[in-house]
């Protein structure tokens, strides 16, 4: 049974909290209730224990209602973004005091970075710790880069530049004595994660079979450069925006082109693109990827 300080706060908000709850119903939602009530338990008593206003208790609750109701909040044993994210939020308290509205937006990060959102909910206390709460939203937009958004890029790198370093470096995965000249390398050339060394820079795509976006091995189109990538597989054309830390593909019904017929320059090729001074796009007949190079 939750008591003290929690068990105040839910008797003061009664009738206003189980209106929230049936509209919830009846806007189609299923709730749980014995999972509702169990991450309730863990988490009013402690939000309480590290003065969490009533706001983030209350946006709290409305995030916990508003996963139950969509069947996507996880039990409490779980290991996965929304767990992380609702276990970090007693270390954010400090921080969502100041900026309540913050919670739900770090959630709807972790969801839609799916693979990546447990280590963006895993970060975010540490990221916390380094940056002034009016400026925890930019620097999580510089995480999530990290983590796999590239359409994020050129706003990060711009954020980054003016964050506090330890938060930069923080949301970077860096050394704070290596940010300035990571930040120097990435803005020239992105495709290059900072200390990774390797033949091959990033792959992108897959075969649908196995999760990724083509149904046959694509081929570039001319018009690609720098970061957007544009991509024909049969019939159907892809843009793609990517980077060293990750690719997202959308539709590109639009784009114009013919495919980037390979040259002797790199044999063995369907079609490749300069993307810029040193960095290669390039596909293989007999595969479903793409790969970014720095031909030697």
């Amino acid at each position: 049974m939750i008591a003290g300080p929690a068990a105040d706060w839910l008797r003061r908000n009664h009738d206003g909290l189980n209106q929230r709850v049936r509209l919830a119903r009846h806007l189609g939602g299923r709730p749980d209730g014995s999972l509702l009530s169990a991450w309730l338990h863990r988490l009013l008593p402690a939000l309480c224990v590290k003065q969490a206003s009533d706001a983030v208790l209350q946006a709290t609750f409305d995030l916990v209602l508003l996963l139950a109701a969509q069947s996507r909040l996880p039990a409490v044993a779980t290991c996965d973004a929304q767990s992380r994210l609702l276990d970090a939020l007693p270390d954010l308290a400090p921080t969502l005091n100041a900026r309540p509205e913050l919670l739900a937006a770090f959630s709807n990060a972790a969801g839609n970075l799916g693979g990546s959102g447990l280590a963006f909910a895993t970060t975010l206390p540490a990221l916390a710790s380094t940056c002034p709460p009016e400026r925890l939203l930019e620097a999580g937009a510089v995480l999530a880069w990290r983590l796999g958004e590239p359409r994020l890029r050129q706003r990060a790198l711009a954020i980054a530049s003016s964050l506090p370093p330890a938060a930069a470096a923080t949301a970077l995965a860096l050394p704070e004595a290596q940010l300035a000249g990571a930040l120097t390398q990435l803005n020239a050339n992105a495709w290059r994660r900072p200390g990774h060394a390797a033949a091959v820079l990033a792959q992108i795509g897959d075969f649908t079979g196995f999760g990724g976006p083509f149904a046959v091995p694509p081929l570039l189109l001319s018009t690609s450069q720098g970061h957007s990538l544009h991509v024909q597989c049969g019939a159907v054309r892809h843009r793609i925006a990517a980077d060293g830390f990750g690719w997202r593909c959308l539709p590109d019904a639009d784009s114009a082109g013919t495919p980037a017929r390979a040259k002797p320059l790199i044999s063995g090729c369907s079609s490749w693109v300069l993307l810029q001074p040193g960095v290669l796009a390039c596909t293989r007949p007999d595969s479903f990827r793409i790969r970014i190079v720095e031909p030697v």
